[in-house]
């Protein structure tokens, strides 16, 4: 048995939209991932994602999701 875990940081900075009338803002986005191993076969990972909870549009008016969390659970069948 045993652990591993992961986080990820990206900024990006201010850019133009696709017509270049507007400027988009510049955001910063974490997202963490634990992973627990209880067998070969099995395995458990929770991931968190936008840890920092930004507002960001990565296209104009196209919101991006808030906060989130995800449990999963692997089993392998052979």
């Amino acid at each position: 048995r045993w652990f591993k875990t992961g986080i990820n940081a990206n900024y990006v900075g201010d850019r133009y939209n696709s017509d270049r009338s507007q400027v988009l803002s510049n955001y910063t986005l974490v997202n963490s991932w634990f992973r627990y191993d209880y067998n070969r076969d099995l395995w458990f990972r929770l991931k968190a994602s936008n840890l920092l909870d930004e507002d960001y549009q990565t296209r104009l008016n196209y919101y991006s999701p808030p906060f989130g969390y995800f449990l999963t659970m692997h089993y392998r069948i052979d």
